[in-house]
């Protein structure tokens, strides 16, 4: 993990070794706002003989949540599935967890900063964009073609399928040469595609093959990636994350010829889930490590990913997380989000009877409508996106 990502990680040393006695108020995360702010965690009344999650921990006492106060918000976490419980935990409306896209300039858990982009911006930085616009304005057509394939495991190939096949069609001025191909391959999480050898890779060119693309003729992609079953605290979980995502990026670069353009998405909300597939809070913060690989690119501190070393341009697509139901816990009442101001809210259901983490018609709607607002707006989009 590049050292500049994170202010600090000596404040997480109290939940990492409790025996250290940290007892210290966490950064403040939360945006100065006139809604109300989430539940503090900590405030051990609040959470006296409540199952909640502290890294990989389970604070269910006074003492636990004093030396975790950061992880430890008043949700009970599915992290793995629960004993005697079929379908969703549809009780679990919200976490109280802040999106990154809130946190702005802030940090989270006092050693991350918010925010999109460097900064705390929620805006890419106008160089970045200027480059990006350069590349979108030359792409043609390969062999009749502009393709942009989706990539990751079957969370995000229900999700694109619903864009491709039944938002994007309708439209208006949808490029006529465009074609988006399904590359997200079904129980297939970020550990296979970091690895340049793993069969994923074949899997990925067949599905491509079918929709009328290849590997070969693909030149822009859409990345929802996730690790399967995640454990450990924020720090641990983000660098195994960031190993994984990165390689994946890598390994695109080399497998795919022409790729020119990669957009980046973070999971949407898992609070609903009962399986370990990849839960709260590692669903929220896979956000930040797609915040620091763009980052990297865009500072220059990882020349691997630099656009002079002609490594594709990275930037983010839509940002999906919104807090549950938002910290009323109602439907139509305050959102789970500030920023985008756009009312996104997830209802339980929304998502799968199944499990609560694969998306429902509910879900897979709302991320085909951001997907469509993005590359319809998008002047990175725009010029090989629409006619």
């Amino acid at each position: 993990m590049n050292a500049t990502h994170l202010l600090s990680f000596a404040l997480l040393a109290a939940c990492a070794s409790p025996s250290l006695g940290l007892q210290t108020e966490p950064t403040p995360s939360e945006p100065t706002s006139s809604l109300p702010s989430a539940p503090d965690p900590t405030e051990p009344g609040e959470l006296a003989g409540i199952d909640t999650m502290c890294g990989d921990r389970i604070c269910q006492d006074t003492e636990d949540t004093d030396l975790c106060p950061w992880d430890c918000v008043p949700y009970e976490v599915g992290e793995r599935p629960v004993p005697g419980q079929e379908g969703p935990a549809c009780e679990r409306v919200t976490t109280g967890f802040v999106p990154l896209t809130d946190i702005g300039s802030g940090t989270y858990l006092g050693v991350a900063q918010g925010g999109l982009y460097p900064g705390g911006a929620n805006t890419r930085p106008a160089t970045h964009t200027a480059a990006g616009v350069a590349i979108a304005e030359a792409i043609e057509p390969i062999d009749g073609t502009v393709c942009m394939m989706s990539v990751g495991m079957s969370n995000t190939g229900q999700k694109w399928s619903t864009f491709a096949g039944e938002v994007a069609p309708s439209i208006e001025g949808l490029n006529p040469d465009l074609v988006l191909a399904n590359g997200a391959v079904g129980s297939h999480p970020v550990d296979t595609t970091a690895d340049p050898d793993h069969t994923v890779w074949d899997r990925m060119e067949r599905q491509l093959e079918a929709d009328g693309c290849s590997l070969d003729t693909v030149q822009i992609a859409w990345v929802l990636h996730a690790e399967r079953g995640p454990s450990g605290d924020f720090e641990s979980a983000a660098e195994v994350f960031e190993s994984d995502l990165r390689a994946t990026l890598i390994n695109l670069r080399d497998r795919v010829p022409h790729l020119k353009l990669i957009y980046l998405s973070s999971r949407a909300y898992a609070g609903y889930g009962t399986r370990n597939n990849n839960p709260e809070p590692y669903a929220h913060q896979t956000a930040f490590v797609v915040k620091w690989l763009i980052e990297d690119q865009i500072t220059g501190s990882d020349p691997e990913l630099s656009l002079d070393a002609d490594f594709p341009w990275l930037s983010w697509g839509p940002y999906l997380w919104s807090d549950g139901l938002g910290p009323d816990g109602v439907a139509g009442g305050i959102a789970g989000r500030q920023e985008p101001a756009d009312g996104l809210e997830y209802a339980c259901d929304d998502f799968s009877t199944n499990d609560g983490i694969h998306p429902g018609p509910g879900v897979r709607s709302k991320v085909g409508s951001m997907l469509e607002a993005f590359f319809s707006q998008d002047e990175t989009a725009t010029p090989w996106f629409l006619e």
